[in-house]
């Protein structure tokens, strides 16, 4: 529970921060559409993909039920299936960017990440990533529509050398939602 209620509080973050950038006027009422990439099948069921996607709805439901943050403001959005694969993503980006969405979310792995900001980056509609890390997706001049909440892996890595000096440590252990 304490690890959904801080993907929510993530991708509600998320959101405030984007539509803070799009809101020119906040007295004026407003819709922001929000396009999310999710894995929800890969052929199964991608239970982190879905957990993901439920804590954008839960975001999304909590931002329009407030009526203090952005008063006259709403956000609608639109999910489309990247199955954690770089064509699926692709075609997932092009699909929200006609709908006509402001902002998209996602996809989760940095593959389908890299090709769905390609797409976007044709209609110039930015993307926000909840977990790809890849340092390739720092360049700005082939992802200049790109920007990500987590740091890249170069960035970890220094992180995780830094701690093994200071520390002492030789030996590293990760760990994911399974392991806990």
């Amino acid at each position: 529970m304490a690890r959904a209620s801080a993907m929510l509080r993530s991708v509600a973050l998320l959101l405030c921060v984007l539509s803070a950038a799009f809101v020119a006027d906040a007295q004026k009422a407003n819709t922001i559409k929000v396009g999310g990439l999710f894995p929800m099948f890969k052929p199964a069921m991608d239970s982190s993909g879905i957990r993901r996607l439920h804590a954008f709805i839960m975001a999304v439901n909590e931002l329009n039920a407030n009526t203090t943050f952005l008063p006259n403001h709403k956000f609608e959005f639109k999910i489309e299936e990247s199955k954690r694969d770089a064509g699926q993503a692709f075609f997932a980006a092009i699909a929200v960017a006609l709908w006509g969405a402001e902002i998209v979310c996602g996809p989760a792995s940095s593959g389908p990440t890299m090709n769905a900001a390609l797409a976007l980056k044709t209609y110039k509609v930015p993307q926000a990533s909840y977990s790809a890390t890849s340092p390739a997706l720092s360049d700005g001049e082939t992802y200049p529509f790109f920007f990500r909440l987590p740091p890249s892996d170069a960035f970890q890595t220094v992180g995780l050398s830094e701690m093994t000096k200071e520390y002492g440590c030789c030996l590293l252990y990760t760990s994911d939602a399974a392991d806990e």
